[in-house]
């Protein structure tokens, strides 16, 4: 029989029990207090810093910036330093010209350029790349060699980072990274990127043609955003050249970029590779064929709108008819149909918005 706890045993196990649930209440406590005491420094930390920049704003013009004792000591704690460029970042992002230089001014007069210099050596991703943003929007272009040693950091975060200041400060050739890239570049950071380049260099379309060849996806797409924002309708050819041939996963942007720098024969040309275009290549086309207003196209449009297999690419095209200002045809057409057929149902959804 196994043998039972006496009573003495049994208040040796409760105290026990007692005891962690104390220390684990203690520990919760002790918790709960620095986090409300992080959160209530920060909340003072910036409204400080709020009335210290506006103040500096206002009266950069009438004196000299002064360094304030009060920040400046508070500037001996890293927490507060690195708090201190969050929000000049968050400022400066805010603020053009005499303000923004002001910004920089405090950014340096308080030494946190070094702070951000060590937040490169930082082992956790989120530091570094904090470190990169700020030595970024501050305009220190000798942390640039440091800046690129980044590139390759196993983290995304710290990679697109760096690979946003290095266009930053270097504009189009900054994208030179492009040509070893492996990994997928994400549409939002290919936004950013395009976001900050301003101007094309006499040699762009060389290296452009180059990446369109790549083998990576992403440096393809990228390319082809460069093309339509910059409107460079010399590279048509080569993109029309590349249509039956591209990669399934670039085919749809490349036909939005060629509606985007369309010549006389684009639509044309566009027309012809229709029969053997994917689904959504067609999709793309005549969404292309509405925005550009193709009034010479309608014949083959009304001809799709009654011939088109799938309803999507039937309410498409009635989208695309209807920005062209054929509105009462579609509504003419609507009442010539009978109830039951695809065609005028998808006109009752599509003109549902229209009339």
């Amino acid at each position: 029989m196994e043998p039972v706890l006496n009573i003495h045993e049994l208040m040796i196990a409760i105290q026990v029990v007692l005891i962690l649930v104390f220390l684990f209440t203690l520990g919760l406590l002790f918790y709960s207090f620095r986090e409300y005491k992080a959160l209530a420094d920060k909340t003072r930390w910036k409204k400080l810093l709020d009335d210290y920049l506006i103040k500096s704003i206002v009266t950069q013009m009438e004196q000299s910036l002064q360094v304030d004792p009060s920040l400046e000591n508070l500037c001996k704690r890293q927490t507060f330093r690195r708090f201190f460029i969050g929000q000049l970042i968050e400022s400066e992002r805010r603020f053009t010209g005499t303000a923004a230089k002001t910004i920089m001014n405090i950014f340096y007069i308080y030494g946190l350029d070094k702070e951000a210099y060590q937040m490169l050596s930082n082992t956790r991703p989120y530091l570094i790349a904090r470190g990169i943003q700020a030595l970024t929007v501050m305009q220190v272009r000798e942390a640039l060699q440091e800046i690129r040693k980044t590139l390759d950091h196993p983290s995304e975060i710290v990679s697109q980072e760096a690979q946003l200041a290095i266009v930053y400060f270097e504009g189009f050739n900054g994208l030179s990274f492009l040509y070893g890239v492996e990994t997928i570049i994400s549409e939002w950071q290919q936004l950013r990127i395009l976001n900050s380049i301003k101007v094309l260099p006499e040699d762009a379309v060389t290296t452009l043609l180059e990446w369109l060849h790549s083998t990576n996806v992403s440096v393809i797409r990228l390319a082809l955003k460069i093309i339509r924002k910059f409107q460079l309708f010399e590279m048509e050819g080569v993109l029309l050249e590349r249509l039956e041939n591209s990669d399934l996963r670039i085919k749809e942007e490349l036909v939005d970029t060629l509606f985007s720098i369309e010549q006389a024969d684009t639509s044309t040309v566009l027309l012809a590779y229709f029969p053997i275009a994917t689904m959504q290549e067609q999709f793309s086309i005549i969404r292309g064929l509405g925005h550009t207003r193709a009034l010479d196209k309608l014949d083959f449009l009304k001809e799709q709108l009654l011939d088109y297999p799938h309803p999507e690419g039937k309410v498409l095209i009635a989208e695309a008819m209807a920005s062209m200002g054929q509105i009462p045809f579609l509504v003419q057409l609507r009442e010539q149909l009978l109830p039951e057929d695809q065609t005028r149902l998808v006109l009752n959804h599509a003109l549902k918005s229209k009339i």
